[in-house]
């Protein structure tokens, strides 16, 4: 639904009022639907606070949303517990915090890299694409990733689980609007 943010900020002399929707939204914990011109085009956006900040999040109108009707498959096939805890255990291994700064555009530093290389004058080939086989049996997939991963020392777990080892559910909030 959502195409790009913006951050917007208070006019000269409109701080006060500015710091007053702010501290209202935040109290409230609403978000507003708007309408609003563009580029010579109507948009449709939410207005969210984030972190004392109004932010416009630009969104697609509804009929410029592609239904998922015909991605979704019309038969679901049948997942084993014993496939699903270590689809789980597979996630909880690789769960942690966020960093931002952890990720970068890849793709754009290989791409100076042969720019760079043109420049000098070297000539630039493509490198072959590896070619990966289909695991014939996903539990035993599974069981390869999760065991791959505990002999990993650069991944670790949050740590958050409950007694039982299982992970703590994470509450979700339910958005809020206002209109």
């Amino acid at each position: 639904m959502f195409q790009r943010t913006y951050y917007l900020g208070p006019a000269e002399g409109a701080e006060k009022v500015y710091a007053l929707l702010v501290k209202a939204m935040e109290e409230s914990e609403l978000s507003a639907v708007a309408r609003y011109v563009f580029r010579d085009r109507q948009q449709l956006g939410t207005l969210r606070v984030r972190d004392g900040i109004i932010t416009l999040e630009n969104m697609y109108f509804a009929d410029e949303i592609r239904p998922t009707d015909d991605i979704v498959p019309k038969k679901r096939p049948r997942v084993a517990k014993q496939e699903l805890e270590m689809a789980e255990a597979l996630i909880e291994r690789f769960t942690s915090s966020f960093d931002h700064s952890k990720y970068e555009d890849e793709y754009q530093a290989r791409l100076r890299k042969v720019v760079q290389r043109k420049r000098k004058g070297k000539e630039v080939h493509a490198s072959a694409k590896e070619e990966r086989e289909a695991p014939a049996d996903l539990l035993e997939a599974l069981r390869a990733s999760v065991d791959a991963a505990k002999r990993s020392n650069g991944t670790r777990s949050n740590g958050k689980s409950s007694a039982n080892g299982r992970p703590k559910p994470r509450k979700r909030r339910r958005a809020k609007t206002a209109r």
